[in-house]
């Protein structure tokens, strides 16, 4: 077998890359959707095109994935801890285009292949299967690496709950996209003294069914549509959910807005920021901006 990352270490623990390393979206998978080609690669909702053809989405027979370094033993534990508990329940998710119901376990099992899928799809040695990398562009890879994301998974242990991962339904009927609706969440990137704060998301969707997670360390996030009732938080605190109840958003209904690059603040202005919740209308956005305008 051909060595996909020769003398690469693997994305969690010390040993050497071997084979094809691991596949972020798993093969069970790839086979699930071999029938459901062409696929079109798209990244922040616009499909990537060849640099011969600019004009026209570039379409592949089989569905492209991310591959990230990974040694046999790390990846056999994957398999038991993360892919086998989550397999028949992705599925069901996909199959029923999320008519059904998760119980607090399934909701965990999904959350963790859900951040699984997020965070070595996002992993700085990382690459994709297509002639592009949906993580060659900006702000797609990991530019540096924070231990705790990675931890988890190579201990076998719960993910931290900076972490929040929720699931929507996502109509991209085109009439229906340009609605004009969108609703806007920052995420900050601070610098408190020496601390640095950066809070990030990735988000992919499987057909109808879109994964966001989100990283908010020492700031609470609530996501505004759960209040409408277009999106379920499935992490932390998995619990049984009826996903057949949710609302479907556009595919242009949310906008997430990463930093771009750090403000310094002091504890007492972070204190003060952190007291309403990321994630709506009524969250930092405006005050943000303002501070980052010295304002």
């Amino acid at each position: 077998m051909v060595n996909r990352f020769p003398n690469t270490p693997c994305a969690l623990c010390t040993n050497t890359s071997q084979g094809t390393g691991e596949h972020v979206l798993p093969s069970w998978l790839i086979k699930d959707m071999r029938d459901d080609g062409p696929f079109t690669l798209h990244v922040n909702d616009k499909p990537l095109s060849s640099n011969k053809k600019p004009d026209i989405a570039t379409q592949y027979p089989s569905l492209q994935v991310t591959h990230a370094p990974m040694c046999s033993e790390c990846n056999g534990k994957l398999n038991t801890k993360i892919e086998e508990p989550a397999k028949d329940v992705i599925r069901r998710l996909r199959d029923s285009k999320l008519q059904t119901t998760l119980t607090p376990s399934e909701a965990g099992d999904v959350a963790r292949w859900v951040l699984k899928v997020c965070l070595l799809g996002a992993h700085p040695d990382s690459n994709h299967d297509s002639q592009h990398s949906l993580y060659d562009v900006p702000n797609q890879k990991f530019d540096c690496v924070d231990e705790s994301w990675f931890a988890w998974l190579r201990n076998q242990s719960d993910p931290p709950q900076a972490f929040s991962v929720f699931i929507s339904r996502v109509d991209r009927t085109p009439e229906i996209e340009t609605d004009g609706r969108e609703t806007e969440v920052s995420l900050p990137w601070l610098n408190i003294g020496e601390h640095t704060i950066r809070h990030f998301v990735k988000s992919f969707e499987i057909e109808s069914v879109r994964f966001d997670a989100i990283w908010h360390p020492q700031w609470e996030f609530k996501y505004s549509l759960l209040e409408t009732r277009e999106s379920v938080q499935i992490w932390p605190k998995p619990r049984a959910i009826d996903l057949s109840t949710l609302k479907s958003i556009k595919g242009n209904a949310v906008r997430f807005i990463e930093a771009g690059f750090p403000c310094n603040v002091d504890q007492a202005t972070f204190d003060k920021l952190s007291r309403t919740a990321l994630g709506g209308p009524d969250s930092m956005l405006d005050r943000y901006i303002s501070l980052l305008q010295g304002n």
